[in-house]
């Protein structure tokens, strides 16, 4: 009986390209699921911590992935003229607005609050006196 040799159906080129491939696949998972969790941290930090109105931006540092307001570590100082208790009746008008007004409307557990951020505010009389900071510590997907 003569000795049988099994007959290669692939090559090393085959299995290279094919390891190639499946490696591309990954980085574009990863990079999808990365860019869709940036996505949904900004728009939970923009719902939940939003601008004050006219406030200018004073101080940031970031340690942010791509960008502020979004995945990572944001702090931020913003500067109002307003007075520090006209900035605290805004917000809590906001949050009464967000949690039993028309955002609750469509999604029962809007009132529940953030969902993947994790956000922190607070508002005081400005250094010189004048006007009031609001500053924002803000952390999403950073964990």
């Amino acid at each position: 009986m003569a000795h049988m040799r099994r007959q290669g159906k692939g090559s090393i080129g085959r299995t290279v390209m094919g390891l190639f491939f499946i490696m591309i696949g990954v980085v574009v998972c990863s990079v999808g699921a990365f860019g869709a969790m940036d996505v949904y941290c900004r728009s939970d930090i923009d719902i939940w911590a939003p601008i004050y109105p006219g406030a200018e931006l004073v101080d940031e540092t970031r340690s942010g992935f791509i960008r502020p307001r979004a995945s990572g570590l944001t702090e931020q100082v913003y500067y109002t003229p307003d007075a520090e208790g006209d900035v605290e009746e805004w917000f809590r008008d906001y949050r009464a607005e967000l949690v039993e007004g028309r955002y609750n409307v469509a999604d029962p557990n809007a009132a529940l609050g953030p969902q993947v951020a994790t956000i922190q505010r607070i508002v005081r009389v400005a250094e010189d006196g004048v006007g009031s900071e609001i500053e924002y510590n803000l952390e999403c997907a950073y964990n």
